[in-house]
């Protein structure tokens, strides 16, 4: 396997400057960000993910790099299965108040095993809040013998409503004008006729465990606190 890069605007900076950086931002008075080492406003980053139940901030840390950690760097850390599995069982719960179930994120998509160009994505039903199999959006462009194309949508029955929103799309991107109403229509009733139904479906789904995303947050707090605590 290749190596993967590091945080473009920090670690790599920091190391290649060394000690002297180091000096020079304890003794400067104003903030000069723990990352990128420009001079910048301060803004609070939680050293633990706030997602994970952090309360410790430092406040030497710019927007820029505050906003590409809690994206890339944060959220990741929080989302990895091994977190999510310690977040359910301590029973904490979403920025949204839900509870968090590490299954359906570790499990959420997968592939028709009979067809594995279609994939199944499991959400919670709103009456029994069991996860429940729901085909995803698929399309295919075919090419016929007189040189016409088309592009067949596969998706699931709750989402006919969108068939009209899809084709008009795709005609907009081929520069086709609309099709009108009566044409939408008879497609939308032609796609409910051919609904079909698959009893148990056989479901593949891989697990990937990335330990890279877990390290790199993993360094990012300890990198933080050893500043932190360098200061003090």
């Amino acid at each position: 396997m290749g190596r993967r890069p590091g945080i473009q605007t920090g670690f790599p900076l920091l190391l290649n400057r060394g000690l002297a950086s180091l000096r020079t931002l304890r003794d400067n008075e104003q903030m000069r960000c723990f990352f990128c080492l420009e001079e910048r406003e301060p803004t609070a980053e939680h050293v633990f993910p706030d997602a994970i139940g952090g309360t410790l901030t430092t406040a030497r840390v710019c927007k820029p790099c505050n906003e590409f950690l809690g994206a890339k760097v944060d959220a990741r850390l929080a989302d990895h299965p091994h977190i999510l599995i310690k977040r359910a069982e301590f029973r904490m719960t979403t920025s949204a108040g839900k509870a968090i179930d590490p299954l359906q994120k570790m499990f959420s998509i997968g592939k028709l095993a009979s067809q594995p160009e279609k994939r199944i994505q499991l959400v919670p039903d709103p009456v029994t809040g069991q996860l429940v199999p729901r085909m995803m959006y698929h399309s295919t462009r075919k090419t016929f013998d007189d040189g016409t194309e088309a592009i067949q949508i596969t998706l699931d029955e709750n989402d006919i409503g969108e068939i009209e929103k899809i084709i008009q799309r795709a005609r907009k991107c081929a520069g086709q004008e609309p099709l009108p109403v009566d044409e939408i229509e008879a497609i939308i009733a032609a796609a409910q006729e051919k609904v079909a139904t698959v009893e148990q479906p056989d479901v593949i789904y891989e697990l990937q465990i990335d330990t890279y995303e877990y390290q790199r947050g993993i360094c990012k707090i300890i990198y933080e606190l050893a500043r932190i605590m360098q200061r003090k």
